[in-house]
């Protein structure tokens, strides 16, 4: 991955997406300086692994918190 993380032109969201540098001197993209992932063999727009052993948990954001204006 290169360079930071940004929502759409057309969209705003109530936190702030950054990265962190892991171990490797890869980057992890976060949320609010959280950590983002995705549950390995979840498809896309999936909460497969909500709730999982306690660590997994969807974002949870209500659809007037990510806006177009376009």
């Amino acid at each position: 991955m290169t360079g930071l993380p940004m929502a759409g032109p057309a969209d705003t969201l109530p936190g702030q997406l950054g990265t962190v540098s892991m171990s490797s001197g890869a980057k992890q993209i976060t949320y609010n300086g959280m950590p983002l992932y995705t549950f390995k063999g979840a498809k896309p727009l999936s909460t497969k692994g909500n709730g999982v052993e306690g660590k997994w948990h969807v974002i949870k954001l209500p659809g007037s918190a990510v806006t177009s204006t376009g």
